[in-house]
């Protein structure tokens, strides 16, 4: 079935160029998304903490450039 699409999309090259960059851009953003969410799970999974986002680095790199 995957192969299937594969060959279709492949096909959209020769037949329609636009198409075929739509599809393949389409493709990635799925793909994209999906590992990202099974590794998203994973983590859960494992509790890994993969920490938040803090600010402070910013801070100081402003103060750099001034």
């Amino acid at each position: 079935m995957i192969g299937e699409y594969f060959t279709w999309a492949a096909g959209l090259a020769k037949t329609s160029p636009f198409t075929y960059a739509v599809v393949n851009v389409g493709t990635m953003v799925v793909l994209g998304v999906a590992i990202g969410l099974i590794a998203d799970g994973i983590f859960r999974l494992l509790r890994v903490d993969l920490g938040s986002y803090k600010k402070e680095f910013e801070d100081e790199s402003a103060v750099i450039k001034q």
